[in-house]
């Protein structure tokens, strides 16, 4: 069998098809710098109650504890609370 003439082209038209389409350039605006500061915050925020035992803790193995204990809380925690709006108040702790 010969070499695929057809899907050779089919293959070249859609290259040059692709190439000579405009790519738009992306300028970063303002509002797109505000909307990031936010998420960062929030990454912070929630990194902190992880990091904080190994600043405290000289013992590695306790501080690594300690943080493993206060992430599966500060995961935890919201899981119940968002579970509570399909079971009742009585899934948050934090709700009355």
């Amino acid at each position: 069998m010969g070499p695929d003439l057809y899907g050779d082209r089919l293959l070249e038209a859609i290259r040059k098809r692709l190439v000579a389409i405009p790519v738009p350039r992306a300028v970063l605006q303002a509002s797109d710098y505000a909307a990031a500061v936010p998420a960062c915050v929030v990454v912070v925020l929630a990194t902190l109650p992880v990091a904080i035992p190994f600043l405290l803790i000289r013992d590695p193995r306790i501080a690594m504890a300690v943080s493993r204990g206060l992430t599966l809380l500060t995961l935890s925690l919201p899981g119940a609370c968002s579970g509570a709006t399909a079971e009742g108040p009585r899934g948050c702790p934090a709700s009355p």
